[in-house]
This record gives structure tokens, C-alpha cells and sequence, in this order.
């Protein structure tokens, strides 16, 4: 197989012939896709923005792709939301070395464990708390653009880090990008 898999709008189009997707259809594919999956997967890349899943299929697809694939090196997630009420995420890749998020929602309900990181990119991701960058110690670059809207004047005071908290848990942050 391909040491590449995106599952991106593109991919989904493709399979669909439209954008409007039908939630089991895909849930199921993606589930197989995940499970037949033979040899090395080094970057998957997941894109929900034009599917819905529920929390126990994206539960799933992380444990899969962290328990079949354990030489993952790149991860991108983009529009994913993360419900801390109905799932425990856990992110285990002892090898992956980039991790990225883009318009995901609550990510610091993932747990991560990947001693490697060295690059992470958190692209407008909405509702990060300190406690995210708890396992993240090893990151060397970061690049954050986060977008604080009128309505969440008191989110940095009260659940976002302070500068010296986000070098103290990233102490080997070489490069920092912040938007």
C-alpha cells in the first residue's frame, strides 16, 4: 500500500460524486480502509470538513491509526472537533515527529503521546488549554495562529498559557511562529 493516506475532501468527493456525504457510508469505509491496511503509513492526513462522524468513529480511527500504524510520522487534522464528555482521545505514536491541527475544535482533550515531536502546528484551533503541551516537551518549532474572537476576552487569562508556562513545558522550543 501507500505510505501516504489522505482522506481529504478530494478523496471524499471522489468516492462520493458529491460533497453532501452520506455519515454510515463513509464511517465504514474509512473504518476498512484503516484495517486492510498493509506495510508502512509514515503521513495521514484526516479532513471531516465535508463529513460527519461521531465521536466513537473518530475514537476508533485514532486508535487504529495509532495501535496498526506505529510508524506513523506525520499527522494532519483539519475540522475535527474533540467532545471531552463522550470519548477519552489518545494519541499514541512513538515515532511520529510532526503533528498538525487546522480549524479543529477542543484538541486539548487529546491525550499525545509521542516522545519525538518536533514540529507542531496548531492553525486556527479554537479552545487550547495549557494542559495540551503537557506531552510536548520535545517540540522544536511551533507555529500557533490562533484567532481570539469578542466573545472570549477572558479565554487567555483564564485557560490559555502564559509565555513562560509554554516554555516551560516546550523547553526544547527552538523556533516559535505565533499569529
Amino acid at each position: 500500500m501507500h505510505p501516504i493516506l489522505a482522506l481529504d475532501w478530494e478523496f471524499f468527493e471522489e468516492k462520493s460524486g458529491t460533497i453532501g456525504l452520506i455519515e454510515n457510508g463513509f464511517s465504514n469505509m474509512i473504518d476498512n480502509i484503516l484495517l486492510q491496511h498493509v506495510g508502512s503509513l509514515f503521513k495521514y492526513f484526516l479532513d471531516l470538513s465535508t463529513i460527519d462522524c461521531n465521536d466513537r468513529d473518530l475514537d476508533h480511527w485514532l486508535l487504529c491509526v495509532t495501535t496498526l500504524v506505529p510508524n506513523l510520522l506525520e499527522l494532519t487534522s483539519k475540522f475535527i472537533k474533540f467532545c471531552p464528555d463522550k470519548v477519552n482521545y489518545v494519541l499514541d505514536t512513538p515515532l511520529l515527529y510532526s503533528l498538525i491541527f487546522i480549524a479543529c475544535n477542543a484538541v486539548h482533550f487529546l491525550t499525545i503521546s509521542a516522545p519525538r515531536i518536533q514540529f507542531l502546528t496548531v492553525h486556527d484551533s479554537h479552545d487550547i488549554h495549557a494542559s495540551f503541551f503537557d506531552n510536548l516537551s520535545n517540540v522544536k518549532e511551533l507555529f500557533m495562529v490562533l484567532n481570539v474572537y469578542e466573545e472570549s476576552k477572558s479565554y487567555e487569562q483564564e485557560r490559555f498559557i502564559t509565555w513562560s508556562r509554554l516554555f516551560y513545558l516546550c523547553s526544547n522550543l527552538a523556533r516559535l511562529v505565533f499569529e
